[in-house]
């Protein structure tokens, strides 16, 4: 995805920012933690890996969201953009407080993003997104908590926990809502700036 220099720089600080206070619910829930305490049990580290995160899906997830956008009745609109925020505060929340089984967690997480997505008409990007960000995400925390960078108090798939992969399945709709909307920004922006050159 091409984007101006102004909002790489926007994304890698929102990105990093609000990784970093999701991170912390899982902090101070004990659910994780951390050999360095730099900022609020927390390392230095935190923030900027968020960052980078954001900047990868937008890096590799233009295509994807082409994909979506074509298989749209509508643009992606704040509403839709609050209520996957909301999706994945909840999934976030529910890994810190729930005290079931990791299993029956990971269960829940599972059938309400399928519930989620299999009505849309853009169901398989959807699919794809989720599938790809929950097996991306679990295999690069658990390499990086292999390394004792940080490490989760109960884990019980390898490194993680079992119910990690359904946090990303809830984080996938809202990343790849976003690039359908930040693909549909950009290609206004591109319109206006010829149109401007034009004249």
């Amino acid at each position: 995805m091409k984007l101006p220099r102004h909002i790489w720089l926007r994304l890698f600080a929102i990105g990093g920012i609000s990784g970093a206070l999701y991170d912390q619910i899982h902090v101070q829930g004990h659910v994780l933690a951390y050999p360095r305490d730099d900022l609020l049990q927390q390392s230095w580290w935190v923030a900027p890996n968020f960052g980078l995160a954001a900047v990868l899906i937008a890096l590799t997830g233009g295509w994807m969201g082409r994909w979506a956008a074509k298989l749209r009745d509508a643009p992606v609109d704040a509403f839709e953009l609050l209520t996957n925020f909301i999706w994945f505060t909840a999934a976030y929340l529910a890994s810190a407080l729930l005290t079931w089984p990791p299993p029956l967690v990971m269960a829940l997480f599972f059938v309400t993003w399928l519930a989620r997505v299999l009505p849309r008409r853009d169901r398989v990007p959807q699919l794809v997104q989720g599938v790809g960000m929950a097996l991306a995400g679990t295999g690069f925390e658990a390499v990086l908590s292999a390394t004792g960078a940080f490490h989760y108090l109960h884990p019980d798939l390898g490194h993680v926990p079992f119910w990690l992969p359904g946090v990303y399945l809830h984080g996938a709709p809202l990343a790849l809502n976003w690039l359908v909307r930040m693909g549909a920004g950009n290609r206004e922006q591109t319109v206006t700036d010829s149109r401007a050159a034009a004249g």
